[in-house]
């Protein structure tokens, strides 16, 4: 999914079910060939600000943007994920300041060809069963010890 749709599916969500207690917000991955590093940290942080504005009592979570084999419509497979990186990094640091969360999936970092569909961008049924567990585990984990601001802990 794109930034620019977030904002747009979650004000209708509100309509007709109400803000919820926590948010996991995993997005952003196909912007990152198509937009600069600047712009595209810039519409996350006030599509944050205005998502936070909506349900100030709801915990925010951001889960991290995956590393991937191919990065559709990118040039540089290696400029695209050091874009990555820096939008994660950016992120994080405006989400702890307001008191959200980080998932990061260190289990998908390594580009085994098992992780991902042929198409090197979709996770396979293996990638997915992994990145699954990681949004399961750091919830237990935020639940558990409310004060932890990354999951995995570091």
């Amino acid at each position: 999914m794109v930034w620019s749709m977030v904002e747009t599916i979650l004000t209708s969500m509100f309509t007709w079910r109400g803000p919820p207690q926590t948010l996991i917000i995993h997005c952003g991955g196909n912007d990152i060939p198509t937009k600069q590093n600047g712009d595209l940290i810039f519409e996350i942080r006030q599509g944050l600000s205005n998502i936070m504005s909506l349900m100030p009592y709801s915990t925010i979570i951001w889960s991290s943007i995956l590393h991937r084999k191919e990065w559709r419509y990118a040039n540089d497979n290696d400029a695209a994920e050091r874009a990555r990186k820096r939008v994660n990094r950016a992120v994080r640091h405006f989400l702890h300041k307001f008191n959200g969360k980080v998932i990061h999936h260190p289990d998908l970092e390594d580009l085994h060809p098992t992780l991902f569909n042929n198409d090197g961008v979709h996770l396979s049924y293996i990638g997915n069963d992994i990145f699954i567990n990681a949004l399961q585990s750091a919830l237990e984990l935020f639940i558990s010890r409310p004060y932890i601001k990354t999951s995995p802990e570091s």
